[in-house]
């Protein structure tokens, strides 16, 4: 996290990932051990996520390498943190050859339908 600067309101967590990430190394600690807390802090109404897909492992734009399935685990961390009062858009996600960025909309949206 960039805790210098949290913007002019203090309300901008930034939270650099090194190339190669994956879930399990480092993504998910990112996740539930900055992001949702600094979120959950400022106690929204409502969470609009800028659901960026361009991490995923076989997409050419980013050095990320998150799987299909790591966002139906983003997608549980974020209902059980903000249950229903999550909106999503997607904006970013170029994997198209091997259906990894469908499977991984499908994989995030799962988490709402899908009993914990």
């Amino acid at each position: 996290q960039d805790s210098e600067d949290g913007g002019p309101l203090g309300n901008l967590c930034n939270v650099n990932l090194k190339a190669g990430t994956t879930w399990d190394n480092g993504y998910k600690d990112a996740l539930v051990g900055t992001a949702l807390p600094f979120l959950l802090g400022n106690d929204p109404d409502l969470l609009i996520c800028s659901a960026g897909f361009d991490a995923l492992e076989s997409d050419w734009s980013s050095n990320l390498m998150l799987k299909p399935a790591d966002y139906n685990l983003i997608g549980r961390e974020l209902r059980t943190a903000f249950g229903d009062r999550v909106a999503m858009g997607l904006e970013g996600g170029y994997s198209f050859e091997d259906h990894a960025l469908s499977n991984a909309l499908i994989e995030f949206c799962q988490a709402w339908k899908e009993d914990q």
